[in-house]
């Protein structure tokens, strides 16, 4: 059983590649679900979970598809952003970028902090 943020799940590991945008992740380990009895996945749009947390938190200590993106060699930058659009008319919900930031959703610089979880993306604010 596999838990996560909201639930869990039942499943077994696969291998495959994996397909996003244009990059393609070779050899990637995955779980493919067989049971997720909670009603996420039945209000939610979306059709899965992208693990993007470091392998210390993994199941199995499976390599994350983030940590297969940067061997691999597939992005320019150890380095991924979202955007999230506050406009929830708008077409477009969001963007993930692999590799680097889209200039075009922030003014000014950035300013990094350490993370102060391993196994989560958490910092003191």
């Amino acid at each position: 059983e596999i838990h996560y943020g909201t639930g869990a799940m039942s499943g077994f590991f696969s291998q495959d590649h994996v397909k996003v945008g244009d990059l393609i992740v070779k050899n990637q380990v995955f779980i493919e679900a067989t049971r997720e009895p909670s009603v996420t996945f039945l209000v939610g749009k979306f059709d899965g979970i992208l693990g993007l947390g470091f392998q210390e938190i993994s199941v199995g200590n499976v390599a994350p598809l983030w940590y297969n993106m940067v061997d691999q060699s597939l992005v320019k930058e150890p380095v991924f952003s979202f955007w999230f659009n506050r406009n929830a008319e708008d077409e477009d919900g969001g963007e993930i970028v692999f590799g680097g930031v889209d200039p075009n959703h922030y003014k000014g610089n950035h300013t990094y902090v350490p993370v102060t979880r391993k196994g989560y993306w958490q910092f003191d604010m």
